[in-house]
C-alpha cells in the first residue's frame, strides 16, 4: 500500500483518541458500543476504526479485525519507508 492509499485522517484519530489505553481497549473481549461512546470522542474513534476496517459492529458489540490491524501496521511501515527515500 502506498502512502496516498492510507486514510491518514482516520488513522490519526484511531491511534490517538485513546492514547496509551488503545491496546487495553482493543483486547477487551466485552468491548461494546456503549462502553466506547462513554468517552467524549469515542463515537469518532469508532467511526474511524470501522472506516479503516479494524472494527466491525455486531449487535452492540465491537469485533476487532486483528488481521486488518496487522495489514494496517505493515502499510504504515511501508508508507514511512517510502517517505524516507
Amino acid at each position: 500500500m502506498m502512502l496516498e492509499d492510507l486514510d491518514l485522517n482516520s488513522l490519526m484519530f484511531f491511534l490517538t483518541i485513546f492514547g496509551r489505553e488503545l491496546p487495553r481497549i482493543l483486547r477487551d473481549l466485552e468491548l461494546t458500543i456503549e462502553k466506547i461512546e462513554r468517552h467524549p470522542r469515542g463515537k469518532l474513534w469508532l467511526e474511524k476504526a470501522v472506516s479503516l476496517g479494524v472494527a466491525k459492529l455486531e449487535e452492540g458489540i465491537i469485533l476487532i479485525n486483528w488481521n486488518r490491524l496487522r495489514e494496517l501496521r505493515r502499510s504504515i511501515r511501508e508508507a514511512l519507508e517510502e517517505c524516507l527515500r
